[in-house]
């Protein structure tokens, strides 16, 4: 009801404007990218292969695939595989495979550090649409893989001054360059 009351939808994803079938305009979530570039963070080395996201509890499971890698790793078990839980979502999944090690949750400051300690980011869902985490991953120096596709690219709204030019600039597509400027000037 609420989206069909406003003027505007900003869509953090693609999928969500598919979704809901609304005209918006589609602009990922900034990151603060020097957070994931500074010199102390690439001077650490990879020391496992994977880094798999999968949040905890059974829906969770279904949802970011842990059947799919847990096969996975029985298939290459010379590969090290970490499966990361989230704050709100810690893992406490009981994988009893020598090649994977589960972590509960890492604090969102310790990231940088936690990626930097991998080779690849694996992210398998049937519900995410453009996951900050495959952004951050890349500019920790990852390959990423996302729903079995190679990933290289970061939108460019990932940079907040860019996301700040491109909500400018939907603003002014929606309601004219004159309104906008006018209430940015009254704030």
């Amino acid at each position: 009801m609420v989206l069909h009351c406003t003027d505007l939808v900003l869509y953090v994803s693609p999928h969500l404007a598919e979704f809901i079938r609304r005209k918006g305009f589609v602009l990922p979530f900034p990151i603060a990218s020097s957070e994931f570039q500074s010199p102390t963070i690439r001077k650490i080395t990879p020391v496992r292969d994977i880094l798999y996201y999968c949040p905890g509890g059974d829906r969770n499971a279904e949802i970011y695939r842990l059947q799919w890698i847990t096969e996975y790793a029985r298939q290459h078990p010379d590969e090290k595989i970490t499966i990361l839980g989230s704050i709100t979502h810690p893992a406490d999944y009981k994988v009893n495979l020598p090649n994977v090690d589960v972590v509960a949750s890492v604090e969102r400051s310790q990231m940088p550090a936690f990626y930097r300690r991998h080779r690849r980011l694996i992210r398998m869902t049937t519900e995410d649409g453009l996951p900050r985490m495959l952004s951050e991953a890349l500019l920790c120096g990852l390959a990423v893989t996302f729903n079995g596709k190679e990933i290289t690219d970061i939108p460019k709204e990932r940079d907040p001054k860019e996301f700040a030019k491109s909500v400018f600039n939907a603003l002014n597509e929606k309601f004219g360059s004159k309104e906008v400027s006018n209430y940015v000037e009254r704030k």
